[in-house]
C-alpha cells in the first residue's frame, strides 16, 4: 500500500495578515489541477473515495483531519492538520475521508491529474 507523509509550507505573517505561499517545484509531482474545499458550517465527511492520482492536501486555515487507508473499512492512518501550512502527501489509490473542523477551515488540494480523472464529490 502506497504510505502517505507529512509537509509543511512557510507561512508568513505581519500585521497585515498571513500569506501561505507554494512553489510548485517543492510538490513532488507536476502540478495539473488545483481546488480549495471549505464553508461547511458543521464538520461533514468529504472525500470518502480512492484518490485517483497524487494529491497534496494543504491545511489554508482551521483544522481538518484526514483518514487514510486501503479502502472504506481501513482507514488506519489519520492526520489532524491543525497550523495552516501544513499538508499531507496523497499518493493514488488510498481511500481518503476528511472532516473539516468548522466554517473557518479551508483546505486546498494540489493535483497530478486534471479534473476529468477525478472523482466527483472530493
Amino acid at each position: 500500500m502506497p504510505e502517505a507523509r507529512r509537509m509543511s509550507f512557510p507561512v508568513f505573517e505581519d500585521e497585515r495578515g498571513a500569506l501561505l505561499a507554494t512553489e510548485f517545484a517543492d510538490v513532488p509531482f507536476a502540478v495539473r489541477r488545483v481546488f480549495t474545499v471549505g464553508y461547511s458550517d458543521r464538520a461533514i465527511a468529504r472525500g470518502n473515495h480512492f484518490v485517483p492520482c497524487d494529491q497534496l492536501l494543504l491545511l489554508v486555515s482551521g483544522r481538518v483531519t484526514v483518514h487514510l487507508g486501503a479502502d472504506d473499512t481501513s482507514l488506519n492512518e489519520t492526520f489532524d492538520l491543525q497550523q495552516p501550512g501544513s499538508a499531507i502527501l496523497v499518493p493514488m489509490g488510498l481511500y481518503i475521508q476528511y472532516t473539516l473542523a468548522d466554517s473557518h477551515s479551508r483546505v486546498m488540494v494540489l493535483a497530478s491529474e486534471p479534473f476529468h480523472t477525478a472523482v466527483e464529490g472530493s
